[in-house]
């Protein structure tokens, strides 16, 4: 860019152009790290609740067998929409199991960013059980439920695993159209180069053909 351009600008777009340098800047740099904060916290507080469970077994089964599991009970009924639904109660051993392990394995995944849409999502139909049949009403698992859900759509971000995959694999590699890197006009580029001699034939054809309607003419 020219100094006469610069020079050649309106206020108004000189604002834009500023604007539009703290948007990219924010979109590149503050919303990964953003994210990356968010990740830690929230596997941070699993790990935390998972190693718990995982080294005082005793106390996690016995949580489960006179708290966890008769709130489920109790809960287990749930009327949706006019229609009495009853969920399936799991056993305390079964339930205790599931849920440290759970926890510790979503957690990892979630830290490195490794399938951060699924873990995301198994976090939240975990929060989702614990606030329908646990603790019903309970306004903190809640607000666990929406940050799932938002991290589900927006991914673990740029300085995770599954960035380094979608770059270095399937925008290389495609499987499919969708994974395909897209052209300025938003369409898949399936140009195909395995015979570049078939396009020089192509448009060697063409003079030829005028020279030949050109000598019948004559």
């Amino acid at each position: 860019m020219t100094e006469a351009t610069t020079k050649s600008r309106t206020p108004w777009q000189k604002i834009l152009c500023i604007a539009g340098w703290k948007i990219r800047m924010t979109e590149r740099v503050l919303q990964p790290l953003a994210l990356l904060v968010v990740r830690v916290l929230v596997a941070l507080e699993f790990w935390r609740s998972g190693m718990t469970k995982y080294n005082s077994e005793d106390n996690g089964l016995f949580l489960f067998e006179n708290e966890y599991i008769p709130n489920w009970e109790s809960n287990a009924t749930q009327n949706l929409l006019g229609v009495e639904i009853t969920f399936p109660v799991p056993s305390a051993e079964f339930a205790a199991c599931a849920a440290t392990y759970s926890e510790l394995a979503l957690a990892a995944l979630w830290m490195i960013g490794l399938c951060g849409r699924g873990a995301a999502f198994m976090l939240f139909g975990m929060a989702l059980v614990i606030e329908t049949c646990v603790y019903p009403g309970t306004q903190q698992h809640a607000y666990w439920m929406m940050i799932f859900a938002l991290l589900v759509v927006t991914g673990p971000g740029a300085l995770s695993i599954d960035h380094v995959i979608r770059r270095k694999v399937l925008e290389k590699k495609p499987v499919c159209g969708f994974c395909a890197t897209k052209t300025e006009s938003g369409e898949p580029d399936e140009t195909d180069d395995s015979n570049p001699g078939d396009s020089t034939t192509a448009d060697s054809e063409i003079p030829e053909k005028d020279e030949n309607d050109r000598r019948g003419g004559a």
